[in-house]
């Protein structure tokens, strides 16, 4: 999507005279919506700040083309692809596990010490490589329409001479219901191919969400409902998710709970935040999540794992957003106790 940039905002509102207040909290949201991870949420900020009065011609254009992209402007008859998009960008990153080895290269049990096989051990180091993708949209009703998206990564690690790939795809209808309620049904599958191994994941999921104002921000709620299957099993998640945009900042909240996957380790509970405002003329953006794990055993012992991991992420300059991220697992089993770090730049390279 593409809105005015934040800087040529605050000038344009700068140029009027002052706006009553709430015509300036639609201002403020607007031009925070703009780094708000949710399209409809900002499309949301943009029908406030028409509502207000007080939106500048280019707003109003800019908002024409969102609700374009979205469907709302189809009739029966008209143009199908109502968007599209391909991408590509190179891949630097550090990896903490790129090969999918065994987090620790030796562990204590019985009394005894096993060293594991340095073959099958994590490797980790610097990745280069390049990434790709694409979009497209298709109406078929007005604000309905089917979303077909996929992506691809390869990428090499110089130091240890081995490499890891990466695909998913995407297919999603996407329905508008009515006021700002919308329901999304969504087919995806993702490999990973790595030194040690192959996975795979298949999801299926419906995902209910509406969009409201209240006195101190717009807010975004979903419930959703997914049934995801992999190598080792298949399992229901349960999701909540809140997106808000409020006058200076933006935050994400989510929750999820997952069946367990029998004889399998699995996720069953996750809950995270992140954080989005504009500083320093950059978009900055501060997460952290946690999560819990259970089921399966390791020699015998019962295994439950719980992850922690923090990341942080700003833009260096236009084109090139720099992220740093630490994760920490501590395990029953003190042989999955392992820090991993993280860190990554990503370039909006090619777009077209």
């Amino acid at each position: 999507m593409r809105f005015p940039s934040a800087a040529a905002l605050a000038l344009a509102v700068l140029a009027l005279e002052a706006p009553a207040p709430a015509a300036a909290d639609a201002f403020d949201r607007a031009r925070v919506s703009q780094i708000a991870p949710s399209e409809r949420l900002r499309l949301f900020a943009f029908g406030k700040l028409l509502e207000s009065g007080r939106a500048l011609p280019g707003t109003v254009a800019a908002l024409k083309q969102d609700m374009v992209r979205q469907g709302f402007y189809y009739a029966p008859g008209g143009e199908r692809l109502i968007a599209s998009q391909l991408w590509a960008e190179p891949v630097l990153s550090h990896d903490g596990n790129i090969n999918g080895g065994t987090p620790k290269d030796s562990f204590s049990a019985g009394g005894f010490t096993f060293t594991a096989d340095p073959s099958i051990t994590a490797k980790s180091g610097v990745v280069v490589g390049v990434s790709g993708g694409g979009l497209a949209r298709l109406a078929w009703a007005e604000g309905r329409f089917v979303e077909a998206a996929a992506a691809a990564e390869t990428v090499w690690s110089p130091e240890h001479e081995i490499g890891r790939s990466s695909a998913q795809l995407r297919l999603c209808a996407r329905n508008h219901l009515a006021g700002w309620s919308f329901l999304d049904l969504c087919q995806s599958g993702a490999v990973l191919e790595r030194d040690l191994g192959r996975s795979h994941q298949r999801q299926t999921e419906a995902t209910l969400s509406t969009l409201v104002e209240s006195r101190d921000g717009y807010h975004e709620l979903a419930l959703g409902l997914a049934r995801i299957e992999t190598g080792t099993g298949s399992q229901e998640v349960l999701s909540l998710s809140l997106d808000t945009v409020w006058d200076r900042f933006a935050t994400t909240a989510a929750l999820s709970f997952s069946s367990p996957i029998p004889e399998e380790t699995a996720q069953r509970l996750r809950l995270s935040g992140e954080l989005h405002w504009l500083a320093l003329d950059r978009r900055w953006s501060l997460g952290l999540w946690q999560q819990r794990a259970d089921g399966g055993s390791f020699l015998g012992e019962a295994r439950e794992d719980r992850a922690t991991g923090v990341t942080l992420a700003t833009d260096l300059r236009p084109g090139l957003r720099l992220e740093a991220g630490l994760v920490r697992n501590s395990s029953t089993v003190e042989f999955f106790d392992y820090d991993q770090v993280t860190l990554g730049a990503s370039f909006s390279a090619l777009r077209w």
